[in-house]
């Protein structure tokens, strides 16, 4: 995935220290110590949100994300990386949202726009998709016709779960999207090269 470009590192230079140097959990810890002190700095929400990125911790990223705009509208990395984020966490709404925020504030990035203008493609393409949703899985497909293969596909998907599960002793309680192109959208909306069958990057 792409990754936002960070701002000057002005408060907490340890926390920024910790996470150029990989150790996200210091690097969060040390932005909440941080934010005690400071609770309306924009850059150190930031921080906290690429922190629990980093981590995995979607979430908890959004929200800090959100702050930092909240706190400062014209955050161009803040817009960005919530877009990142919201797409890694399939929410591709606030995923275009926060890129076209984003894009705004900064007209003049190709990244920016290139991302954008792939997220509504796929967002056109899904919004003529049926959908079969159950509590863990949400399989998205296109026409009628193909209404087996999503229920086929979902049985496949909820034994993989629990075999999975058993082996790891996990079991994950968000729901994840699948999606289910032709070859030709794959490579459309993932920009797969031509022998990639699948991909994850949030969804499947």
């Amino acid at each position: 995935a792409a990754q936002a470009n960070r701002p000057p590192i002005t408060r907490a230079p340890e926390a920024w220290h910790a996470l150029n140097q990989g150790d996200a959990s210091k690097a969060a810890s040390l932005f909440r110590e941080a934010l005690e002190r400071s609770p309306n700095n924009p850059v150190l929400h930031f921080g906290a949100g690429y922190a629990a990125y980093t981590l995995g911790r979607n979430d908890a990223a959004i929200a800090s994300l959100k702050r930092a705009l909240e706190y400062d509208s014209k955050f161009v990395q803040a817009a960005r990386l919530l877009g990142i984020v919201a797409y890694a966490n399939s929410d591709l709404d606030l995923a275009i949202r926060s890129m076209e925020k984003a894009a705004a504030l900064a007209p003049g990035d190709v990244g920016i726009r290139a991302q954008l203008e792939q997220w509504r493609k796929e967002s056109a393409l899904h919004s003529r998709m049926d959908e079969r949703p159950s509590a863990r899985f949400r399989v998205l497909f296109e026409g009628t016709q193909q209404q087996a293969l999503g229920a086929r596909v979902e049985q496949v998907l909820e034994s993989a779960y629990w075999n999975i599960g058993k082996t790891l002793n996990s079991y994950p309680s968000q729901t994840l999207t699948v999606v289910l192109y032709t070859n030709k959208q794959f490579q459309d909306v993932t920009r797969a090269p031509a022998w990639a069958g699948g991909e994850f990057d949030g969804r499947i």
